[in-house]
This record gives C-alpha cells, sequence and structure tokens, in this order.
C-alpha cells in the first residue's frame, strides 16, 4: 500500500477550501476573512484545528522573513485589536462560499479575543516551508495542507498530510477539481506539468518542524506523489 492509499475519504484543502474565504455573522454581516488556522496536538497524534484566527496580525503571520515582522508591528501598532479574533472551529458553520459563526458581529468581536498559545502550531508555519527528507535532500516547499474530516463529526478537521510542491498553485486555482476550469489550454497544460512533482506527505511522516523547515522520515523517492492520491 503506498502512503495515500485509505485516504481518500472526504477532505478539504486548507489554502485552497478554507483560508481567505469570507467569515460572516448570523445577519450576514462580513466579520472578515480566514486568515490562519491554529492546530490543537495535545492528544500526541495528528494535530486537529483548534480555530480560526480572522484580522491583519494573522494574515501578516502568512509572510516570510522581514516583510512579515515589518507587516505584523505595524498591523499591531495601528489596529484597533492588536491580536486577531481566535474563533474555535466547533463553533463555526462552514459552507462552500463562506465561515458562519452564528452571533452577531459585535459579540464576536467581543468575544473571542483570546490570544494564541505560544508554540501552538499554526498553518502559517507549515505553508511555505521547505521539507527535507531523511538524507537532508530537499523535496520542495508546503503549498497546502490535506485536512480530513473525523468519521462522524464532519466540523472536526484534522492534518492528514502535507501537500508539497507547486502543483498547489493549480490546485487552489480550481484546475484540479473534476469541474474545474478547462482552459486557457496552457495553463492547465502548466498545472498538469507541475502536478507530475508533488508530493503527498503523510502528517505520520514528519519527525521534526523548525522556522520554514520541516524534517520527514522517508526519502523523497519513497514519498507518493499527489496524483496518485487524488486519483
Amino acid at each position: 500500500m503506498n502512503a495515500g492509499q485509505g485516504r481518500r475519504g472526504e477532505h478539504v484543502h486548507a489554502m485552497r477550501d478554507l483560508v481567505d474565504h469570507q467569515v460572516v455573522d448570523c445577519n450576514d454581516e462580513m466579520v472578515g476573512k480566514v486568515d490562519d488556522l491554529v492546530f490543537d496536538g495535545s492528544d500526541g497524534g495528528e494535530p486537529v484545528v483548534a480555530s480560526i484566527l480572522v484580522g491583519v496580525p494573522a494574515l501578516a503571520a502568512r509572510f516570510e522573513g522581514a516583510a512579515g515582522r515589518w507587516f505584523e508591528r505595524i498591523a499591531r501598532r495601528v489596529l484597533a485589536d492588536p491580536e486577531p479574533h481566535n474563533i474555535p472551529l466547533p463553533v463555526v458553520q462552514r459552507t462552500e462560499q463562506s465561515m458562519v459563526v452564528p452571533m452577531p458581529r459585535r459579540e464576536i468581536e467581543e468575544q473571542y479575543t483570546n490570544p494564541v498559545l505560544p508554540g501552538a502550531l499554526r498553518l502559517s508555519h507549515l505553508v511555505g516551508s521547505q521539507v527535507v527528507d531523511v538524507d537532508e535532500q530537499p523535496v520542495g516547499r508546503v503549498g497546502d495542507l490535506w485536512l480530513v474530516a473525523e468519521p462522524g463529526d464532519p466540523a472536526s478537521l484534522r492534518l492528514d498530510a502535507l501537500v508539497v510542491g507547486a502543483a498547489a498553485v493549480g490546485d487552489r486555482l480550481g484546475y484540479s477539481h473534476v469541474d474545474g476550469p478547462a482552459g486557457p489550454t496552457p495553463l492547465r497544460l502548466l498545472f498538469r506539468a507541475l502536478g507530475r512533482h508533488a508530493r503527498f506527505v503523510p502528517w505520520q511522516l514528519v519527525t521534526a518542524t523548525a522556522p520554514r523547515v520541516v524534517h520527514v522520515s522517508r526519502r523523497l523517492a519513497d514519498l507518493a506523489e499527489l496524483s496518485e492520491v487524488e486519483q
């Protein structure tokens, strides 16, 4: 059995299906967008999405290096809310177009102001990171996170794998969907070519994470191609 088999159940790609989607209140008033995800790995297994972060400070964390640090410092100085809204995932209703929090916007802004716990794993810590195999050879950069709904609880999402490689760009534009765009043909062919080199890295293979680096316990040649998993 390859690394991707048995993982074809209901899943979402964090960057494609969640991040940058609108967050609205019970009156369909916009609260913001999903700017980051916070994971809880306290049980020692695969981390589960604990909350969504909404606000410019969370968005700033997705930018690398000095630019990201500068963006975050400026945001915290000029914004009335220096911390992003930290909304627990269980209270969020996920639709195809948006994330709905079933309460008025004012209550959301007042209630969900608790800061993220230090050391908590976030999407922004992983996406863009270089993946390195057991021989210290580069595999590629994390382009997306493969999340799987817990059986009987579609609102719960666990981090099942990393999508590594340039194919994630085309994926987020919809080119991996069965009913996705058919053209322009040059773009479709380009993303198909890039997709041949994308890898599916199960979270259980991750041995360590450091700033912008993820270490895995397999060689590049032993990692499943994303196309094998999504067939």
